[in-house]
């Protein structure tokens, strides 16, 4: 005790040894809290937990990210079965009048190897229904860069009055993959099919039906597939063909018809 403590009177002396004892205390009691939840008491009156407990899992997940949705897909039909508005030649002409018939669009006795849609198409899905006399021939190309050459420039689905599952049959991707099953209806009765273009995939659905698919991408060697057998395209490896180009009905023998021509459109169409 020091000479100023022993100069106190005794009441005071017992009141700053009470304080003294009051805060150490306290000074126990905050340590022991800080220790055994390991945090410090909040200002704001919320629990110190959840403060905690927040942080930890914000440093868990790190910075929030927001996410964009992707766009939702152009859904356009392209035919109306009135006119040929949008649809020409391979010379750029207008489809002629007399080809937009009661049933549709009928490319037979054009002139013109493919009627086909004005604007380019990149990734897409194709929907239309078609119907074939006896004995036609015909087909569907997909993503042509060269009007002036679409045999070797784009890929044809085949259209044909027969029923088998060959490579140039209902279907196919043609003289590439057959279907795996043959679902088309007989001539003189309306199909419907399905074209799913994504990148290097291509997917045939005929009659709700799955038919044929392939990944362009494995096709690397001109004239060879995948397993090293020929095909017929020499010239072509179909890795490098385009991904964006025209659509068109082919025009190789016998009436046929299109309508409800739907295109859903993954990429902005271009001119």
């Amino acid at each position: 005790m020091t000479a100023r403590t022993r100069n106190r009177p005794r009441h005071q002396v017992g009141a700053i040894v009470l304080a003294l004892a009051s805060i150490g205390v306290l000074g126990a009691a905050f340590v022991r809290f800080v220790l055994f939840t390991g945090s410090v008491p909040s200002t704001d009156g919320r629990s110190p937990n959840a403060i905690t407990n927040a942080d930890a899992r914000n440093d868990r997940r790190g910075p929030t990210v927001v996410s964009t949705p992707p766009p939702e897909p152009e859904v356009k039909t392209i035919f109306d079965g009135t006119s040929g508005r949008g649809w020409m030649l391979c010379d750029h002409v207008p489809v002629p009048p007399r080809n937009i018939q009661p049933d549709g669009l009928n490319p037979h006795g054009t002139g013109s190897y493919l009627v086909v849609y004005e604007r380019k198409l990149g990734d897409f899905a194709l929907d239309f229904d078609y119907k074939l006399t006896r004995g036609c021939n015909s087909g569907v190309f997909l993503r042509v860069s060269d009007l002036k050459n679409p045999i070797n420039t784009g890929i044809e689905i085949a259209l044909d009055d027969t029923t088998g599952t060959g490579r140039h049959d209902p279907g196919a991707i043609d003289d590439l993959v057959g279907p795996r099953v043959q679902t088309q209806k007989p001539a003189g009765v309306w199909n419907h099919m399905t074209i799913t273009a994504e990148g290097p995939r291509i997917r045939v659905a005929l009659n709700g039906t799955d038919v044929s698919a392939i990944d362009l991408d494995l096709w690397t060697v001109p004239g060879k597939r995948p397993d090293g057998k020929d095909h017929k395209f020499k010239n072509v490896a179909l890795a490098r063909l385009a991904r964006r180009g025209y659509v068109g009905f082919q025009d190789l023998g016998g009436d046929c018809w299109y309508r409800k021509i739907v295109v859903r459109n993954n990429q902005p169409a271009t001119s």
